[in-house]
């Protein structure tokens, strides 16, 4: 009776730890789908602010192009007339 009596105590420990293993795992899927959310949110926010420094970066640009391009008229008018 004593060897049955063994293994119902260790059949009855492996089915707990199957159940902590199993408890574990869902935790762990669970864990895994919030983390995933938190990245794509922060992945999401980081392409917005870089698509706004982008568009900034490109109105810095133009104007700077026009500046030069007016500038470059002055020059030719104003300073091309000086004898």
């Amino acid at each position: 009776m004593s060897l049955e009596r063994d293994i119902g105590t260790l059949m009855a420990g492996m089915e707990g730890l199957r159940g902590e293993l199993r408890a574990h795992i869902e935790h762990e899927e669970r864990w895994q789908a919030s983390l995933d959310e938190r990245l794509k949110t922060k992945f999401d926010d980081h392409g917005k602010r870089l698509r706004a420094l982008e568009r900034w970066r490109a109105w810095i640009l133009g104007a700077l192009a026009a500046l030069a391009g007016v500038w470059a008229v002055v020059k030719a008018v104003i300073i091309g007339r000086t004898p």
